[in-house]
């Protein structure tokens, strides 16, 4: 199980749809800067996901991070008597993984997205859909990295505003949160920046969409949940980067989830996962 699939419950989705509140704007009036011009969306999200935490790491001297989920993957695969792939399906990934490290460490010291940067994230981020799935995307083609593709993915870089690469006291990259994600079967934020929760979307419409407000809510939740609390996921803004159009939204979480509709899901999601209720750290 994961957040997404717990959030596809009928009685998850339900209960999501009944507590949360819609913000001001759902629809951002932004230029779509970067078309999507490939088959290969999905990949180019989760590489854009890799290279802009690289990026945050950095630009932001206490960033914290976290093993890639590639790494860790791997890590589990091979220590399977029968796994769901290939021996050479798996070499492949332990040399991409491999590459990316060094031009991680390359990116750090000189702050340049290189082409073999570019592709190597492509790459990595197919094994990093081949960790979540447990099967290549594309089986006959799995680590190559299209120039279409990589072209996106610099675009996407390119238009990377400044209030994105920004923060003041706090930088979670790719933060879990303790054993109520462990309790969901592993559930991975995308970034913590001060006291902001946000989701990175390279979708083509800027809308806020309730699957959106949901898996805010749900990380939320999780970090309210986790025992014990971190002062670190102290968390009172949610925010949505669309990619595609640069732009970063930020409203509070009180906008979307009042008191009541906290407590309420607290608690739902304490009964659901069976983990001790909490109160609410914010009231």
């Amino acid at each position: 199980m994961s957040l997404t699939t717990f959030l596809q419950r009928p009685n998850v989705a339900a209960r999501m749809q009944e507590c949360i509140q819609p913000p001001t704007v759902t629809t951002l009036h932004s230029p779509l800067l970067v078309p999507s011009e490939t088959k290969n969306a999905a990949l180019i999200g989760t590489a854009f996901d890799y290279l802009l935490r690289f990026e945050l790491e950095r630009r932001i001297s206490f960033s914290a991070t976290r093993p890639w989920v590639a790494e860790e993957g791997l890590q589990r695969l091979r220590s399977l008597k029968k796994p769901p792939v290939g021996p050479e399906t798996i070499r492949t990934a332990e040399h991409i993984v491999k590459r990316a490290t060094a031009a991680h460490a390359e990116f750090l010291s000189t702050g340049e997205p290189s082409k073999d940067l570019l592709v190597v994230l492509i790459q990595l981020a197919e094994v990093d859909l081949l960790i979540r799935s447990r099967k290549p995307t594309r089986s006959r083609y799995f680590g190559y990295a299209s120039p279409d593709d990589v072209r996106e993915l610099s675009r996407l870089f390119a238009v990377l505003p400044r209030e994105i690469v920004t923060a003041h006291s706090r930088c979670l990259l790719n933060p879990t949160f303790g054993t109520a994600s462990t309790a969901i079967g592993g559930a991975d934020a995308d970034l913590i920046l001060d006291d902001t929760l946000i989701e990175i979307k390279t979708a083509s419409s800027p809308t806020i969409t309730q699957a959106y407000l949901a898996q805010l809510s749900g990380y939320y939740i999780l970090a309210q949940l986790n025992e014990p609390l971190p002062t670190e996921f102290s968390i009172n803004h949610f925010g949505i980067y669309f990619a595609r159009h640069g732009r970063l939204v930020r409203f509070p979480v009180e906008q979307v989830l009042p008191l009541p509709s906290r407590m309420d899901l607290i608690d739902f999601f304490a009964r659901q996962l069976n983990l001790p209720k909490r109160a609410d750290p914010t009231t």
